[in-house]
């Protein structure tokens, strides 16, 4: 039975940004693992076993659970302006998944065939458009989640839901992108929102 790292684990996931792996947990169908786990305020617990529950109150907290993949830190809750962590907040560090587990529900990803190599240079004459910036897909998926879980409404600002979206995508281990390259997106779900309530 081996174990991989959350961030190993996240890659074979890369379509749904760990949705799958945290659904999976609360599931009890794949178990996880945690160097340390801290409930409140307790001395923390080492090399212990995550319980399902610990993934549902992930589930249940989405906007307010931090989750760093890269590292393999979970929280079930942010601290607070002051700085001040919840009494019942749970902290999981260095989580890892079982490969074992994983294996029947998001197996590992097969690297494509090599192509062969062409006989005769190929002439491309199709025009070609500006390339979609590094984490575009991210950032969609992050705004399409944020208006199906109710957060964009027809009074929503664009600077509002760019910064929460960027946050969100921070939360999850991603990059941030910049406004200029999301403002017209943000603008045309905005404008669509607005549309579809007035009409």
């Amino acid at each position: 039975m081996g174990w991989i790292t959350a961030r190993s684990a996240l890659d074979r996931d890369f379509q749904r940004q760990g949705a799958n792996l945290v659904d999976l947990a609360a599931d009890g169908l794949v178990r996880t693992k945690a160097k340390a786990l801290t409930i409140g305020r307790a001395d923390p617990c080492r090399d212990i076993e995550l319980p399902p529950s610990f993934w549902r109150e992930m589930q249940r907290l989405t906007s307010s659970a931090y989750r760093d993949w890269k590292a393999g830190t979970f929280n079930t809750a942010i601290a607070d302006f002051t700085g001040v962590m919840p009494s019942n907040a749970q902290r999981a560090v260095g989580v890892s998944f079982n490969v074992d587990d994983l294996g029947s529900y998001l197996p590992a990803a097969v690297p494509p065939a090599p192509s062969p190599l062409p006989t005769k240079p190929q002439v491309d004459d199709k025009p070609r458009g500006r390339s979609r910036a590094k984490g575009w897909d991210a950032w969609i998926a992050q705004l399409a989640l944020a208006v199906n879980e109710g957060e964009v409404t027809p009074g929503t600002r664009a600077e509002h839901l760019i910064n929460r979206i960027n946050e969100r995508l921070t939360l999850a281990g991603q990059d941030e992108m910049a406004r200029a390259t999301v403002q017209s997106a943000v603008d045309a779900v905005l404008e669509a929102i607005r549309t579809d309530t007035n009409g």
